[in-house]
């Protein structure tokens, strides 16, 4: 429950300044499924560019960034 609390925080920062979320994954399959046991949550971020999801980010903790195509990041 504190990692949901927790992305909700976070996707609300991202949305105001601009970003949209979607959530996707084994997350989404775990909700379908009625499963509390989700030990992260995957999204596709939008309208938004690295540096900018990347200051949100930091507010969290420590970013690591990973991928040569698109950039991961998980805090």
């Amino acid at each position: 429950m504190k990692l949901l609390k927790l992305a909700k925080t976070i996707f609300n920062d991202i949305i105001s300044q601009g970003g949209e979320v979607y959530i996707v994954g084994g997350s989404v399959r775990d909700m379908l499924m009625k499963r509390h046991d989700s030990h992260d949550v995957d999204v596709e971020v939008y309208h938004m560019n690295y540096n900018q999801l990347y200051e949100v980010l930091s507010q969290y903790g420590n970013v690591n960034t990973y991928g040569k195509s698109f950039a991961i990041m998980s805090v």
